[in-house]
């Protein structure tokens, strides 16, 4: 998990706030707008297209935006930018439509007092990262480990270690 130090609300996504006025549409009527597909470039951006949770490299076609706090939890926060973040799909790599790490496997689950949020400045002090790809809790850590395995499936495990040689290789290569 890395850090996402959000933005300003895109204009677009605010001006088609206000023109709401005091209704509060549903996520599935805002799909098909172009504020939505603006709204995901931004984020996509914003967030160095790598997903929130696990870090894997994202584009427009492999994320989707999710609500950090559920909107089943509270309609409120539907199109509140700084709850708005994107998730990889975490679908099954043998099983596609299967999610089975990230937001998709996050679903509706929201506890402020166990869920590290990414929004949060010092996020990267709950986790710590095992040469063979595993992600650990520190002891800085309640964060419930259910939600740590679920992000160590095989697909995951696969980018996560190709990232971990490409960091470690890095500094070697750039001396030669």
């Amino acid at each position: 998990m890395k850090y996402i130090q959000k933005g300003v609300e895109p204009s677009s996504l605010s001006a088609w706030k206000i023109k709401q006025g005091d209704k509060i549409p549903t996520w599935k009527s805002f799909r098909r707008t172009v504020v939505k597909e603006q709204l995901l470039e931004t984020l996509l951006q914003e967030q160095g297209y790598i997903c929130c949770y696990c870090g894997v490299a994202i584009d427009k076609g492999s994320c989707h935006i999710e609500h950090f706090k559920p909107q089943g939890t509270d309609e409120s926060v539907r199109f509140d930018y700084f709850n708005l973040i994107v998730s990889c799909q975490g679908e099954d790599e043998t099983q596609a439509k299967i999610p089975v790490h990230c937001g998709h496997q996050k679903d509706n689950w929201y506890d402020e007092n166990l869920l590290v949020s990414p929004l949060i400045a010092n996020c990267t002090v709950f986790f710590r990262y095992s040469a063979a790809g595993e992600i650990l809790p520190t002891g800085a850590s309640t964060f419930g480990r259910n939600i740590i395995l679920a992000v160590q499936k095989p697909y995951y495990m696969v980018h996560l270690k190709k990232a971990i040689r490409q960091k470690w290789m890095l500094p070697y290569q750039l001396k030669k």
